[in-house]
């Protein structure tokens, strides 16, 4: 279950408010749970119920005190929630006091005696998790100049002077994710210190609506930090990227692509359950599933449904699609990941593999009028395109 250099593994982020039967989803499918602390806090008994033996990680999520916003409160009641209540409890001050206030915490907050003070917290509740790694409180960065980076260094360093498993989270602005200059200077920072490994967080990176440019340096980050790498995102693009370069990723079975301060997992509210398309490579509405069904039986091919999609479509034909049951639906995104994962691991060449898989879906993108713009898969072709240059030159 442990992530090793120069393996692709997939550890799983649980929703909030999990279903009958979702649980076991993850421990069949994935290589191991990365649970958010605020859920972590609300259903510690539960939680270690179901995945004792396969806890990554337990994630403190504390960027978002950087920036106060409405995922703070319940859409139902407009009251704060609760799980973030006892996150800032967790933390104590200055995370209570400003939280209460809506005040964001600053630079000037974090003293020695407070940085060590948090990371004993928080290493005391991610310790009863009994963790493969523990990951310290971290926050948003700028560059390697901005006063966040050293507040987490420092914190880092407190919470890695009581174990060797620590990680260091980076929590990457999507400005900076485009500035491979920038990158360069936080790397050549961290490659002077004995860290074991990095869990990275592009914070508002969404690979559909990406740049070229925050998509080479996504790479570049992956690519050029020592040791083991764990990114904490996942479209099949980044996922890719992941493999390409020996790291590992985390991502949730069901909702989004798309990790920012602004979205608030642990839900705790159920949106609609997305279903995975694998040859289109993202997550769509089970009706617009149907339709694409439709569309590929119009031009004479044939899907390969998995296990899940087989029992709904049994009698009722790609209808049953429209209709499957979320739990099913889970299934079936868990199947279709878990399948890619282990194409993409076995692969002698997943980056050619992804190249070619990529140019195969951008020809038949004419006859997938119905379905969103795909203007992505030229992005991502021309990223590994001159992904392909740069290796060349290397060598």
């Amino acid at each position: 279950m442990k992530a090793k250099d120069g393996s692709l593994n997939w550890f799983a982020r649980p929703t909030f408010s999990m279903l009958t039967g979702e649980p076991g989803l993850y421990s069949r499918y994935s290589d191991g749970i990365i649970l958010e602390a605020s859920h972590f806090l609300l259903r510690k008994r539960s939680l270690l119920r179901f995945f004792h033996g396969k806890i990554f990680a337990i994630d403190p999520r504390t960027p978002i005190f950087q920036a106060m916003n409405r995922c703070f409160y319940d859409q139902r009641t407009e009251r704060i929630r609760t799980s973030y209540l006892k996150l800032a409890k967790l933390h104590g001050e200055p995370f209570v006091g400003k939280f209460l206030e809506d005040i964001p915490v600053s630079p000037e907050d974090f003293s020695p005696d407070v940085c060590k003070r948090i990371s004993s917290e928080v290493m005391e509740l991610e310790n009863s998790a009994d963790p493969q790694i523990l990951l310290p409180p971290y926050f948003v960065i700028e560059g390697s100049s901005d006063p966040w980076f050293e507040v987490g260094l420092r914190i880092y360093e407190e919470m890695s002077a009581y174990a060797s498993n620590v990680y260091l989270p980076l929590a990457i602005s999507r400005q900076l994710l485009g500035d491979i200059d920038g990158l360069k200077s936080i790397c050549h920072e961290l490659s002077r210190k004995d860290i074991p490994g990095f869990a990275i967080w592009p914070v508002g990176f969404d690979e559909f609506n990406s740049t070229l440019s925050e998509l080479m340096g996504l790479e570049y980050l992956l690519d050029s930090l020592p040791e083991t790498r764990v990114l904490l995102y996942a479209g099949y693009f980044s996922i890719l990227l992941c493999a390409i370069t020996g790291a590992s990723f985390s991502n949730g079975p069901c909702f989004h692509e798309k990790r920012d301060m602004t979205i608030a997992p642990p839900l705790e509210f159920r949106p609609r359950c997305r279903y995975y398309l694998p040859l289109l490579r993202q997550k769509v509405d089970p009706v617009a599933a149907l339709v694409f069904y439709r569309t590929l039986a119009d031009l004479g091919i044939r899907p390969g449904l998995c296990e899940a999609c087989e029992r709904n479509t049994l009698g009722n034909g790609y209808e049953g699609i429209a209709e499957m049951p979320e739990i099913d639906i889970y299934e079936h995104n868990f199947i279709s990941r878990r399948r890619e994962v282990d194409e993409l691991s076995n692969s002698r060449d997943p980056f050619d593999l992804g190249l070619e898989d990529l140019r195969s879906l951008l020809d038949i993108q004419k006859d997938l009028s119905h379905f969103r713009s795909m203007k992505h898969l030229t992005t991502w072709i021309d990223a590994l395109e001159k992904l392909s240059t740069k290796a060349h030159n290397r060598y």
